[in-house]
C-alpha cells in the first residue's frame, strides 16, 4: 500500500511511520523539518500552495491512505489569548 503521513517526523507521526514501514508499506512523509530521506518532502500543510505543488509532483504515485498527524504540539506552540 502507498501511504502518506503528514507530520511524519513528529511525536505522533514518527512511530506511525515506523510501524507502517515495518508492516511492508511504502510510506511517504511530509513535514516542516529538513530531511534527506527517501519518500520525504518538506511541506507545511497549512500552506495550500505547498500541498498543491506536492500532489502535482506525485502524478505517478497515488495514495491508498492518508494519515493526518501534522499539528502543533506542546506548550510553546499554543495561542495566547491575553
Amino acid at each position: 500500500m502507498n501511504i502518506l503521513v503528514t507530520g511524519g517526523k513528529g511525536t505522533v507521526g514518527k512511530p506511525l511511520v515506523n510501524e507502517l514501514r515495518g508492516r511492508g508499506h511504502q510510506v511517504w512523509v511530509i513535514d516542516q523539518v529538513h530531511s534527506h530521506e527517501e519518500y520525504y518532502d518538506r511541506v507545511d500543510v497549512g500552506e495550500f500552495r505547498q500541498l498543491e505543488t506536492f500532489f502535482k509532483g506525485q502524478d505517478s504515485c497515488h495514495f491508498d491512505l492518508v494519515y493526518h498527524a501534522a499539528a502543533e504540539f506542546g506548550r510553546h506552540n499554543r495561542v495566547h489569548l491575553d
